[in-house]
């Protein structure tokens, strides 16, 4: 099993059968042939046969059980995609075509326009704050465009909204940023390690959450490269992959190990499907030879591990903001 690493570094059958009387004969008279096999069947199972059939459905368990699990599939309803989340660790939402949109604008905007976005903490003005080199659990091909104010965060609203419908009464998002990597660099196997989004200890399962919407190349991502590999909780350590595709965002929680798949550039130059518009304009596009994810972080509020869900934020370079919560909720 690999390490899992953080901000803070690492961290730590039965059967319904039965045998019927062992002695003695049944009164079959009577009976057609038919019925009298039907009332027969359950005695023709031995007790070396009962113990064949736990075995087997045992051994089937232990051995095929993983690659029959469940994969989380996109979900509407808010009681199915909390059901996903609490026993995989990760769920699946589907977010409208206008909430895409506007964080692709957004996002060329970050990348393109330098004088949007700036490292320095203290600066005014700046609508994104640019973050990377965080640890070795990252690319350093990686970084991160923090929404800085409220300007910054408008075009996360749609879907932020969305997810708090989805994630339930208390959440809260604390961060939102565009998750750039140069398509270029490519992804080796060592520069991308198993890591939580929310380490420390006292921020236990289901109080913070991270969502990851696919931006750009458009259309889904090459099939096993580039996507998000974690190992859900239901798994028995398997690595499950999720595939990105354009307005399904997976949100899984901050106790769920996971991290980016390795991937060659040549994969995203060309097995890229279902985009939209001319390769012209996609090249003309300030996303180009950029593989660029919208993340939203979450926190259940309040809670004794605000103050340690602020630590994390801070850890990635992420701004201090107002939580913001749905309209009317608290």
């Amino acid at each position: 099993m690999q390490p899992c690493y953080s901000a803070f570094g690492t961290r730590a059958l039965g059967s319904s059968c039965s045998l019927g009387p062992a002695t003695g004969r049944t009164d079959f008279s009577g009976l057609s042939r038919k019925a009298a096999y039907r009332a027969a069947a359950p005695r023709r199972l031995s007790a070396w046969g009962h113990l064949s059939l736990l075995f087997g459905l045992l051994l089937r368990k232990l051995l095929g059980g993983q690659g029959k699990r469940r994969r989380p599939r996109p979900r509407r309803l808010a009681w199915n995609f909390r059901r996903d989340l609490h026993i995989s660790g990760l769920a699946v939402a589907r977010l409208p075509q206008d909430a895409l949109e506007g964080l692709r604008r957004a996002a060329c905007e970050a990348i393109a326009d330098r004088s949007s976005c700036s490292a320095d903490s203290d600066s005014h003005g700046s609508r994104f704050r640019l973050a990377g080199g965080l640890n070795g659990a990252f690319p350093s091909s990686m970084s991160w465009r923090w929404a800085a104010d409220a300007e910054g965060l408008r075009a996360f609203r749609p879907a932020a909204e969305v997810l708090l419908r989805q994630l339930g009464p208390k959440f809260h998002l604390v961060g939102a940023s565009f998750v750039v990597a140069e398509i270029g660099a490519g992804c080796e196997e060592a520069a991308s390690r198993f890591h939580l989004d929310f380490g420390p200890p006292r921020i236990p399962r289901q109080a913070a959450a991270t969502a990851l919407l696919p931006l750009h190349p458009p259309g889904a991502f090459p099939e096993r490269e580039g996507n998000l590999e974690y190992r859900p909780w239901d798994g028995n350590d398997e690595v499950a992959m999720h595939r990105y595709n354009a307005c399904e965002a997976a949100v899984f929680d901050g106790k769920l190990a996971h991290r980016t798949q390795p991937f060659r550039p040549e994969a995203f130059f060309q097995d890229v499907v279902g985009g939209t518009g001319s390769r012209e304009s996609q090249e003309a596009s300030p996303l180009h030879g950029f593989r660029v994810l919208a993340s939203l972080s979450f926190a259940r509020l309040p809670g004794p591990w605000a103050e340690d869900v602020a630590q994390v934020m801070a850890g990635y370079g992420a701004p201090v903001l107002p939580p913001l919560a749905l309209p009317g909720k608290t």
